[in-house]
């Protein structure tokens, strides 16, 4: 009983600061414009933005201009293009961790990328 009424506050405590921070998220949301991603590009850890090492080493080749990256491949986890992976390492995986913004703004700003 004592863990279900911990658990209760918890979730009333949680419930209370949720609307100041659903607020909080929106105005960060609406100052991630072009010019924030363009100020921290070059020190972001992209590990920090991503769920995988392989979605990590496609924003840094990205951020790059990796010449030889001309394509990639978006999914999610649960796509049924497993045989096409073994193809290419160009596959990335969205998944619970990664920061579409930045996969986004890096996409954006590539040189490389074909049609």
């Amino acid at each position: 009983l004592t863990c279900l009424i911990d658990a209760l506050m918890s979730f009333i405590i949680d419930v209370q600061e949720a609307t100041s921070v659903s607020i909080d998220r929106q105005r960060a949301m609406e100052k991630r414009n072009f010019d924030y991603y363009e100020a921290r590009a070059r020190d972001v850890i992209l590990a920090d933005i991503t769920s995988c090492e392989d979605n990590a080493e496609i924003l840094q080749r990205l951020r790059n201009q990796d010449t030889y990256l001309d394509d990639i491949r978006i999914t999610d986890s649960n796509s049924d293009d497993d045989d096409d992976r073994d193809e290419d390492n160009n596959w990335f995986i969205v998944e619970d961790g990664d920061d579409l913004g930045w996969l986004g703004y890096f996409l954006g700003k590539s040189k490389n990328l074909k049609d």
